[in-house]
């Protein structure tokens, strides 16, 4: 891959679940589903995300309940990530992936308040832009939007995992973290949290920038509840 030898101006959005704002066109959302579907489709190795000639696409039921972050440049997203508030029944994308029996049983181990829960999601950059920052933005943006509406992260990661747990800040989360197969995404995950006070000081850092550059003290207001009583799951394949 060509290396880019400038670094792109990129442009955030915030966009709240469609379930909350029903007068908001959604032709973004067919963009970062194509965009999504291609990325995941990665030259075949997931023939799933083909859905036509040259045609991709990755959606699911939970779109419309998600928060998502789009990175954009020249109007085209090139990186997303998203949150899924949890319900009592714990149907999410991870559960999906590692078998509904398996999250459960593992979540209420470690949890006893399930309505705190969220979900992260599809944190995903274009590989034309995996040389910038989009990537590592789009995470420590999360970070910075989970902090804000007071949830604190867990994760499954694929095979970036090592590298996730010694850039994020993150651990196995229970004694037996996975792998666990998923044949959707052709890859072994693993069960993760997130843990504040295993970050560097560089990546809180960048957590508070990605929180000034995203607004979001002035796009979304903080929930109610304190910051510290609320955790978000972040359970989904990470791609290389």
């Amino acid at each position: 891959m060509q290396e880019l030898t400038s670094l792109p101006k990129i442009t955030w959005e915030v966009k709240v679940p469609a379930s909350l704002n029903t007068l908001e066109s959604n032709d973004w959302l067919k963009q970062v589903t194509e965009m999504r579907g291609r990325v995941l489709y990665e030259n075949g190795l997931r023939p799933f995300f083909q859905v036509g000639d040259n045609q991709f696409l990755d959606t699911d039921a939970f779109e419309a309940s998600c928060y998502h972050i789009l990175a954009k440049i020249d109007n085209h997203i090139v990186g997303c990530v998203r949150l899924l508030p949890l319900t009592e029944s714990l149907d999410c994308v991870s559960s999906e992936a590692i078998g509904k029996e398996i999250f459960s049983s593992i979540i209420k181990r470690h949890y006893q308040d399930l309505s705190s829960l969220a979900e992260i999601s599809r944190w995903i950059a274009d590989p034309h832009y995996q040389t910038t920052r989009v990537g590592y933005d789009l995470m420590f943006g999360v970070w910075a939007l989970a902090n804000h509406l007071g949830f604190q992260m867990i994760a499954n990661g694929g095979h970036m995992v090592k590298d996730g747990i010694k850039l994020y800040g993150v651990a196995y989360l229970s004694d037996n973290p996975g792998p666990y197969y998923s044949k959707k995404y052709n890859d072994n995950i693993y069960l993760l949290y997130f843990d504040k006070n295993k970050l560097s000081n560089k990546a809180v850092k960048a957590i508070e920038k990605m929180t000034e550059i995203l607004n979001l003290s002035s796009i979304l207001p903080p929930k109610g509840t304190s910051q510290n009583t609320k955790k978000a799951v972040i359970l989904e394949y990470i791609p290389g």
